[in-house]
């Protein structure tokens, strides 16, 4: 009986863990899929800032 109800406090703490893993795998997936949504922006807007400073550089040397 003692190690029927040790059995069902070892699966409770199993489950247990396995909740607050869960509950930690989707929060970490959250923030990866912020970094990777800020990662891209700021990609984007890297790209943008090269483009243009290109383009500047071109109408510079076409002044001279």
């Amino acid at each position: 009986m003692a190690e029927h109800l040790s059995s069902i406090s070892r699966n409770s703490q199993w489950k247990q863990a396995t909740d607050q893993d869960q509950a930690t795998i989707a929060h970490l997936q959250q923030k990866l899929t912020q970094a990777s949504r800020t990662l891209l922006e700021k990609h984007l807007l890297y790209r943008e800032a090269v483009k243009t400073a290109e383009q500047l550089y071109h109408r510079c040397i076409q002044a001279e």
